[in-house]
């Protein structure tokens, strides 16, 4: 059989279907349809008539997806670039994507991180911290003990680092102890 002879025989198989009479079940059940339908069309108006119908239905299902389908990561991203939007807090503020040294610990660690390559050494960062939490406590940038990790520094950033690597930003690596992962690239 080549495809025509197919295509005629699956037309008139299709045809044979449409002129069969209808069971009285599948006549009561037509019917029963036709009168539903006849109901909710003179009863009900479409809601593109209502008035702010938008707020409660959509057109598109793209918008749907994108309202149910969460991004946390994107929602977090922007949290730790700019904590001031979301704590509302005007020491928070830096015009030009610079670290903030009154912003949260994360916040600090997590900008620090952003500026390191694939394979961020802990030592260094931890210095980085140091330093701009030194600056953020208002100590004199000529003095010897400016950017000086003591025991609280170091808590504090450990316990930033830990957050990041639970927030899935950074992992442990095999090849280098001193050394973690950046997972993510890029910022929002």
């Amino acid at each position: 059989m080549d495809l025509f002879q197919l295509q005629k025989a699956l037309l008139e198989m299709n045809e044979s279907r449409r002129s069969k009479k209808l069971s009285p079940f599948e006549v009561l059940r037509n019917e029963a349809l036709q009168f539903i339908d006849s109901l909710v069309q003179s009863h009900l108006s479409p809601p593109e008539s209502q008035t702010l119908y938008e707020v409660c239905y959509y057109s598109s299902s793209a918008t749907v997806r994108r309202h149910l389908n969460a991004a946390p990561r994107t929602s977090i991203q922007a949290a730790l670039n700019s904590p001031f939007y979301y704590l509302q807090n005007d020491r928070l503020k830096s015009e030009d994507g610079s670290v903030s040294n009154a912003a949260p610990d994360i916040c600090i660690v997590y900008k620090l991180h952003l500026e390191c390559g694939r394979l961020i050494n802990l030592f260094d960062w931890l210095e980085a911290f140091a330093t701009v939490v030194s600056a953020a406590e208002g100590n004199d940038p000529d003095s010897d003990s400016f950017g000086k990790v003591d025991d609280v520094k170091h808590a504090r950033f450990i316990r930033a680092v830990s957050e990041l690597e639970f927030l899935g930003f950074i992992k442990s690596t095999k090849q280098k102890t001193d050394h973690v992962a950046r997972i993510t690239w890029g910022g929002c």
